[in-house]
């Protein structure tokens, strides 16, 4: 047996976490699907928001336990390349 210390499937940490990224990735799929124009800019604070939650949540899990961190990250990586990556076609020149 591991003598790491095991957390509880209901710990209230743990909802936190997965919220918080289901929130980032929301908002990331809304705030790339929105059209420029009305609302764009609150999209974009909110979706700022939502990443400098998810940052937190990153160091939050780690209270949680080895490994936990990682799902937090990957939901930052997720919302940073959504955020850059242009789907644009844009024509060659």
């Amino acid at each position: 047996m591991s003598d790491l210390p095991r957390v509880a499937v209901d710990s209230p940490l743990l909802s936190l976490v997965i919220g918080v990224q289901f929130l980032g990735i929301l908002s990331a799929c809304v705030t790339r699907m929105r059209p420029e124009g009305s609302g764009c800019r609150c999209c974009r604070i909110v979706f700022m928001a939502c990443l400098l939650m998810v940052g937190a949540s990153i160091i939050g899990s780690f209270a949680l336990g080895p490994g936990y961190w990682v799902f937090s990250s990957g939901t930052f990586c997720a919302m940073v390349l959504a955020a850059t990556w242009d789907l644009r076609c844009v024509p060659a020149a």
